[in-house]
């Protein structure tokens, strides 16, 4: 494949094509219970490939009260007999009874004190304690599973940083961020598509740049020049968005471009460790999708030849799901599941399309929107494929 060239975990990795719309899968996956489920099977097969579904029943739904409605919700994480829910319409943690979906209380709020947020964007639950970042304020904050507040670390911007956000929790509680290269001098003089560079770096857990990891090129977006000099980003509604992103993976961390069909994992000093290769093959674009994309796209651009092979990866307990890349004509959502040590271990599919949050035995917590928009947050079964 021919194309850009990004530099990642000190490498010259050829990258190409184009890339699709980047989206986090969070997921947490709990303890063993002494009925293997569909999920548990996925990671015990050592030699033989097994499928399991999402079930389309839900156990529980949150978020169909209109008294206390969910909009943003962008991670979950189990931790007994409770759910956590990061919201980011609120800049709160909800906690709920995971048996019933009473909501039990709600953590932090908008503001700029300990424990409060001006724009959370991330949570992630490692070593017995949650970890969430504000992404306009540049804190990470600790703390334990109640909510309550250990300790506050800044992710200080700089002139070469810019727009620092985590992308991942490393087991020592070190810290994968991920800061954007953006040239303000050179605004846009027409309308034109931009894709910004970003550098990936390890941080210690008090917040102190550790190691450089390369770089490598972020999602396209449309800019437009705006007064004297500015330029504005519209929301972007063109298909086929090339992307790369980035995430921990256990030890190490990964680095997924969207038409590359080689998922690239390495250890934490950026040294290469292996490569996944999920079951999913290049699909062309069909002429149906080439009007979509001529109708959409004011640029006047050659729409791709083939679709993105993935949407996102997401690593967490041992596991990795890489979710692929849907079809308009394709009415669900599939996966291919992962050890960390690159072992393809099954593959899991949903009737619909469902963002999965959070997972524990054969529980799965998915995230959905109906088509007036409403969000909800489901807990359905794991099961097997037959």
């Amino acid at each position: 494949m021919v194309g850009n060239d990004a530099v990642i975990g000190r490498q010259s990795v050829r990258r190409g094509g184009w890339f699709a719309i980047v989206l986090f899968l969070c997921m947490q996956i709990g303890v063993p219970t002494p009925r293997l489920s569909a999920l548990q099977a996925l990671r015990s097969e050592a030699t033989t490939r097994t499928d399991a579904r999402i079930d389309s029943v839900p156990l529980i739904s949150i978020g169909d009260n209109p008294d206390e409605p969910l909009y943003g919700v962008i991670a979950a994480v189990f931790h007994g007999d409770t759910l956590i829910l990061a919201e980011q319409s609120t800049n709160t943690l909800r906690y709920y009874d995971r048996t019933t979906g009473e909501l039990l209380r709600t953590v932090g709020g908008r503001g700029e004190g300990p424990g409060e947020y001006e724009g959370l964007g991330f949570m992630q639950s490692v070593g017995g304690r949650l970890y969430t970042y504000d992404f306009r304020a540049y804190r990470l904050t600790v703390m334990d599973m109640s909510g309550a507040v250990e300790r506050t670390v800044g992710i200080v911007p700089g002139a070469t940083y810019q727009f620092p956000n985590v992308r991942g929790i490393f087991p020592d509680g070190s810290i994968l961020v991920s800061a954007t290269l953006r040239d303000f001098e050179n605004t846009a003089r027409s309308p034109m598509v931009r894709r910004d560079t970003h550098i990936l770096g390890r941080h210690d857990s008090m917040g102190n740049h550790v190691d450089s990891l390369g770089t490598y090129l972020g999602a396209e977006y449309l800019v437009e020049p705006y007064g004297r000099g500015g330029e504005a980003i519209p929301r972007w509604l063109v298909p086929f968005r090339r992307s790369n992103h980035a995430g921990v993976a256990g030890e190490g961390y990964y680095v997924l471009d969207n038409m590359d069909p080689v998922i690239q994992v390495f250890d934490r000093a950026g040294e290469f460790r292996h490569a996944l290769e999920p079951d999913v093959g290049p699909v062309r674009v069909t002429r149906e999708d080439v009007g979509r994309f001529r109708q959409a796209d004011d640029l006047n651009r050659e729409p791709p030849e083939f679709y993105p092979y993935y949407r996102s990866v997401h690593a967490v307990a041992g596991t990795l799901w890489v979710l692929h890349h849907e079809r308009p004509q394709d009415v669900g959502y599939s996966w291919t599941v992962f050890s960390h040590e690159g072992e393809m271990v099954g593959s899991v599919t949903a009737s619909e399309p469902l963002w999965v949050l959070a997972v524990d035995a054969d529980i799965a917590v998915v995230a959905r929107r109906d088509e007036l928009g409403v969000e909800t947050v489901e807990l359905r079964r794991i099961v097997d494929r037959r």
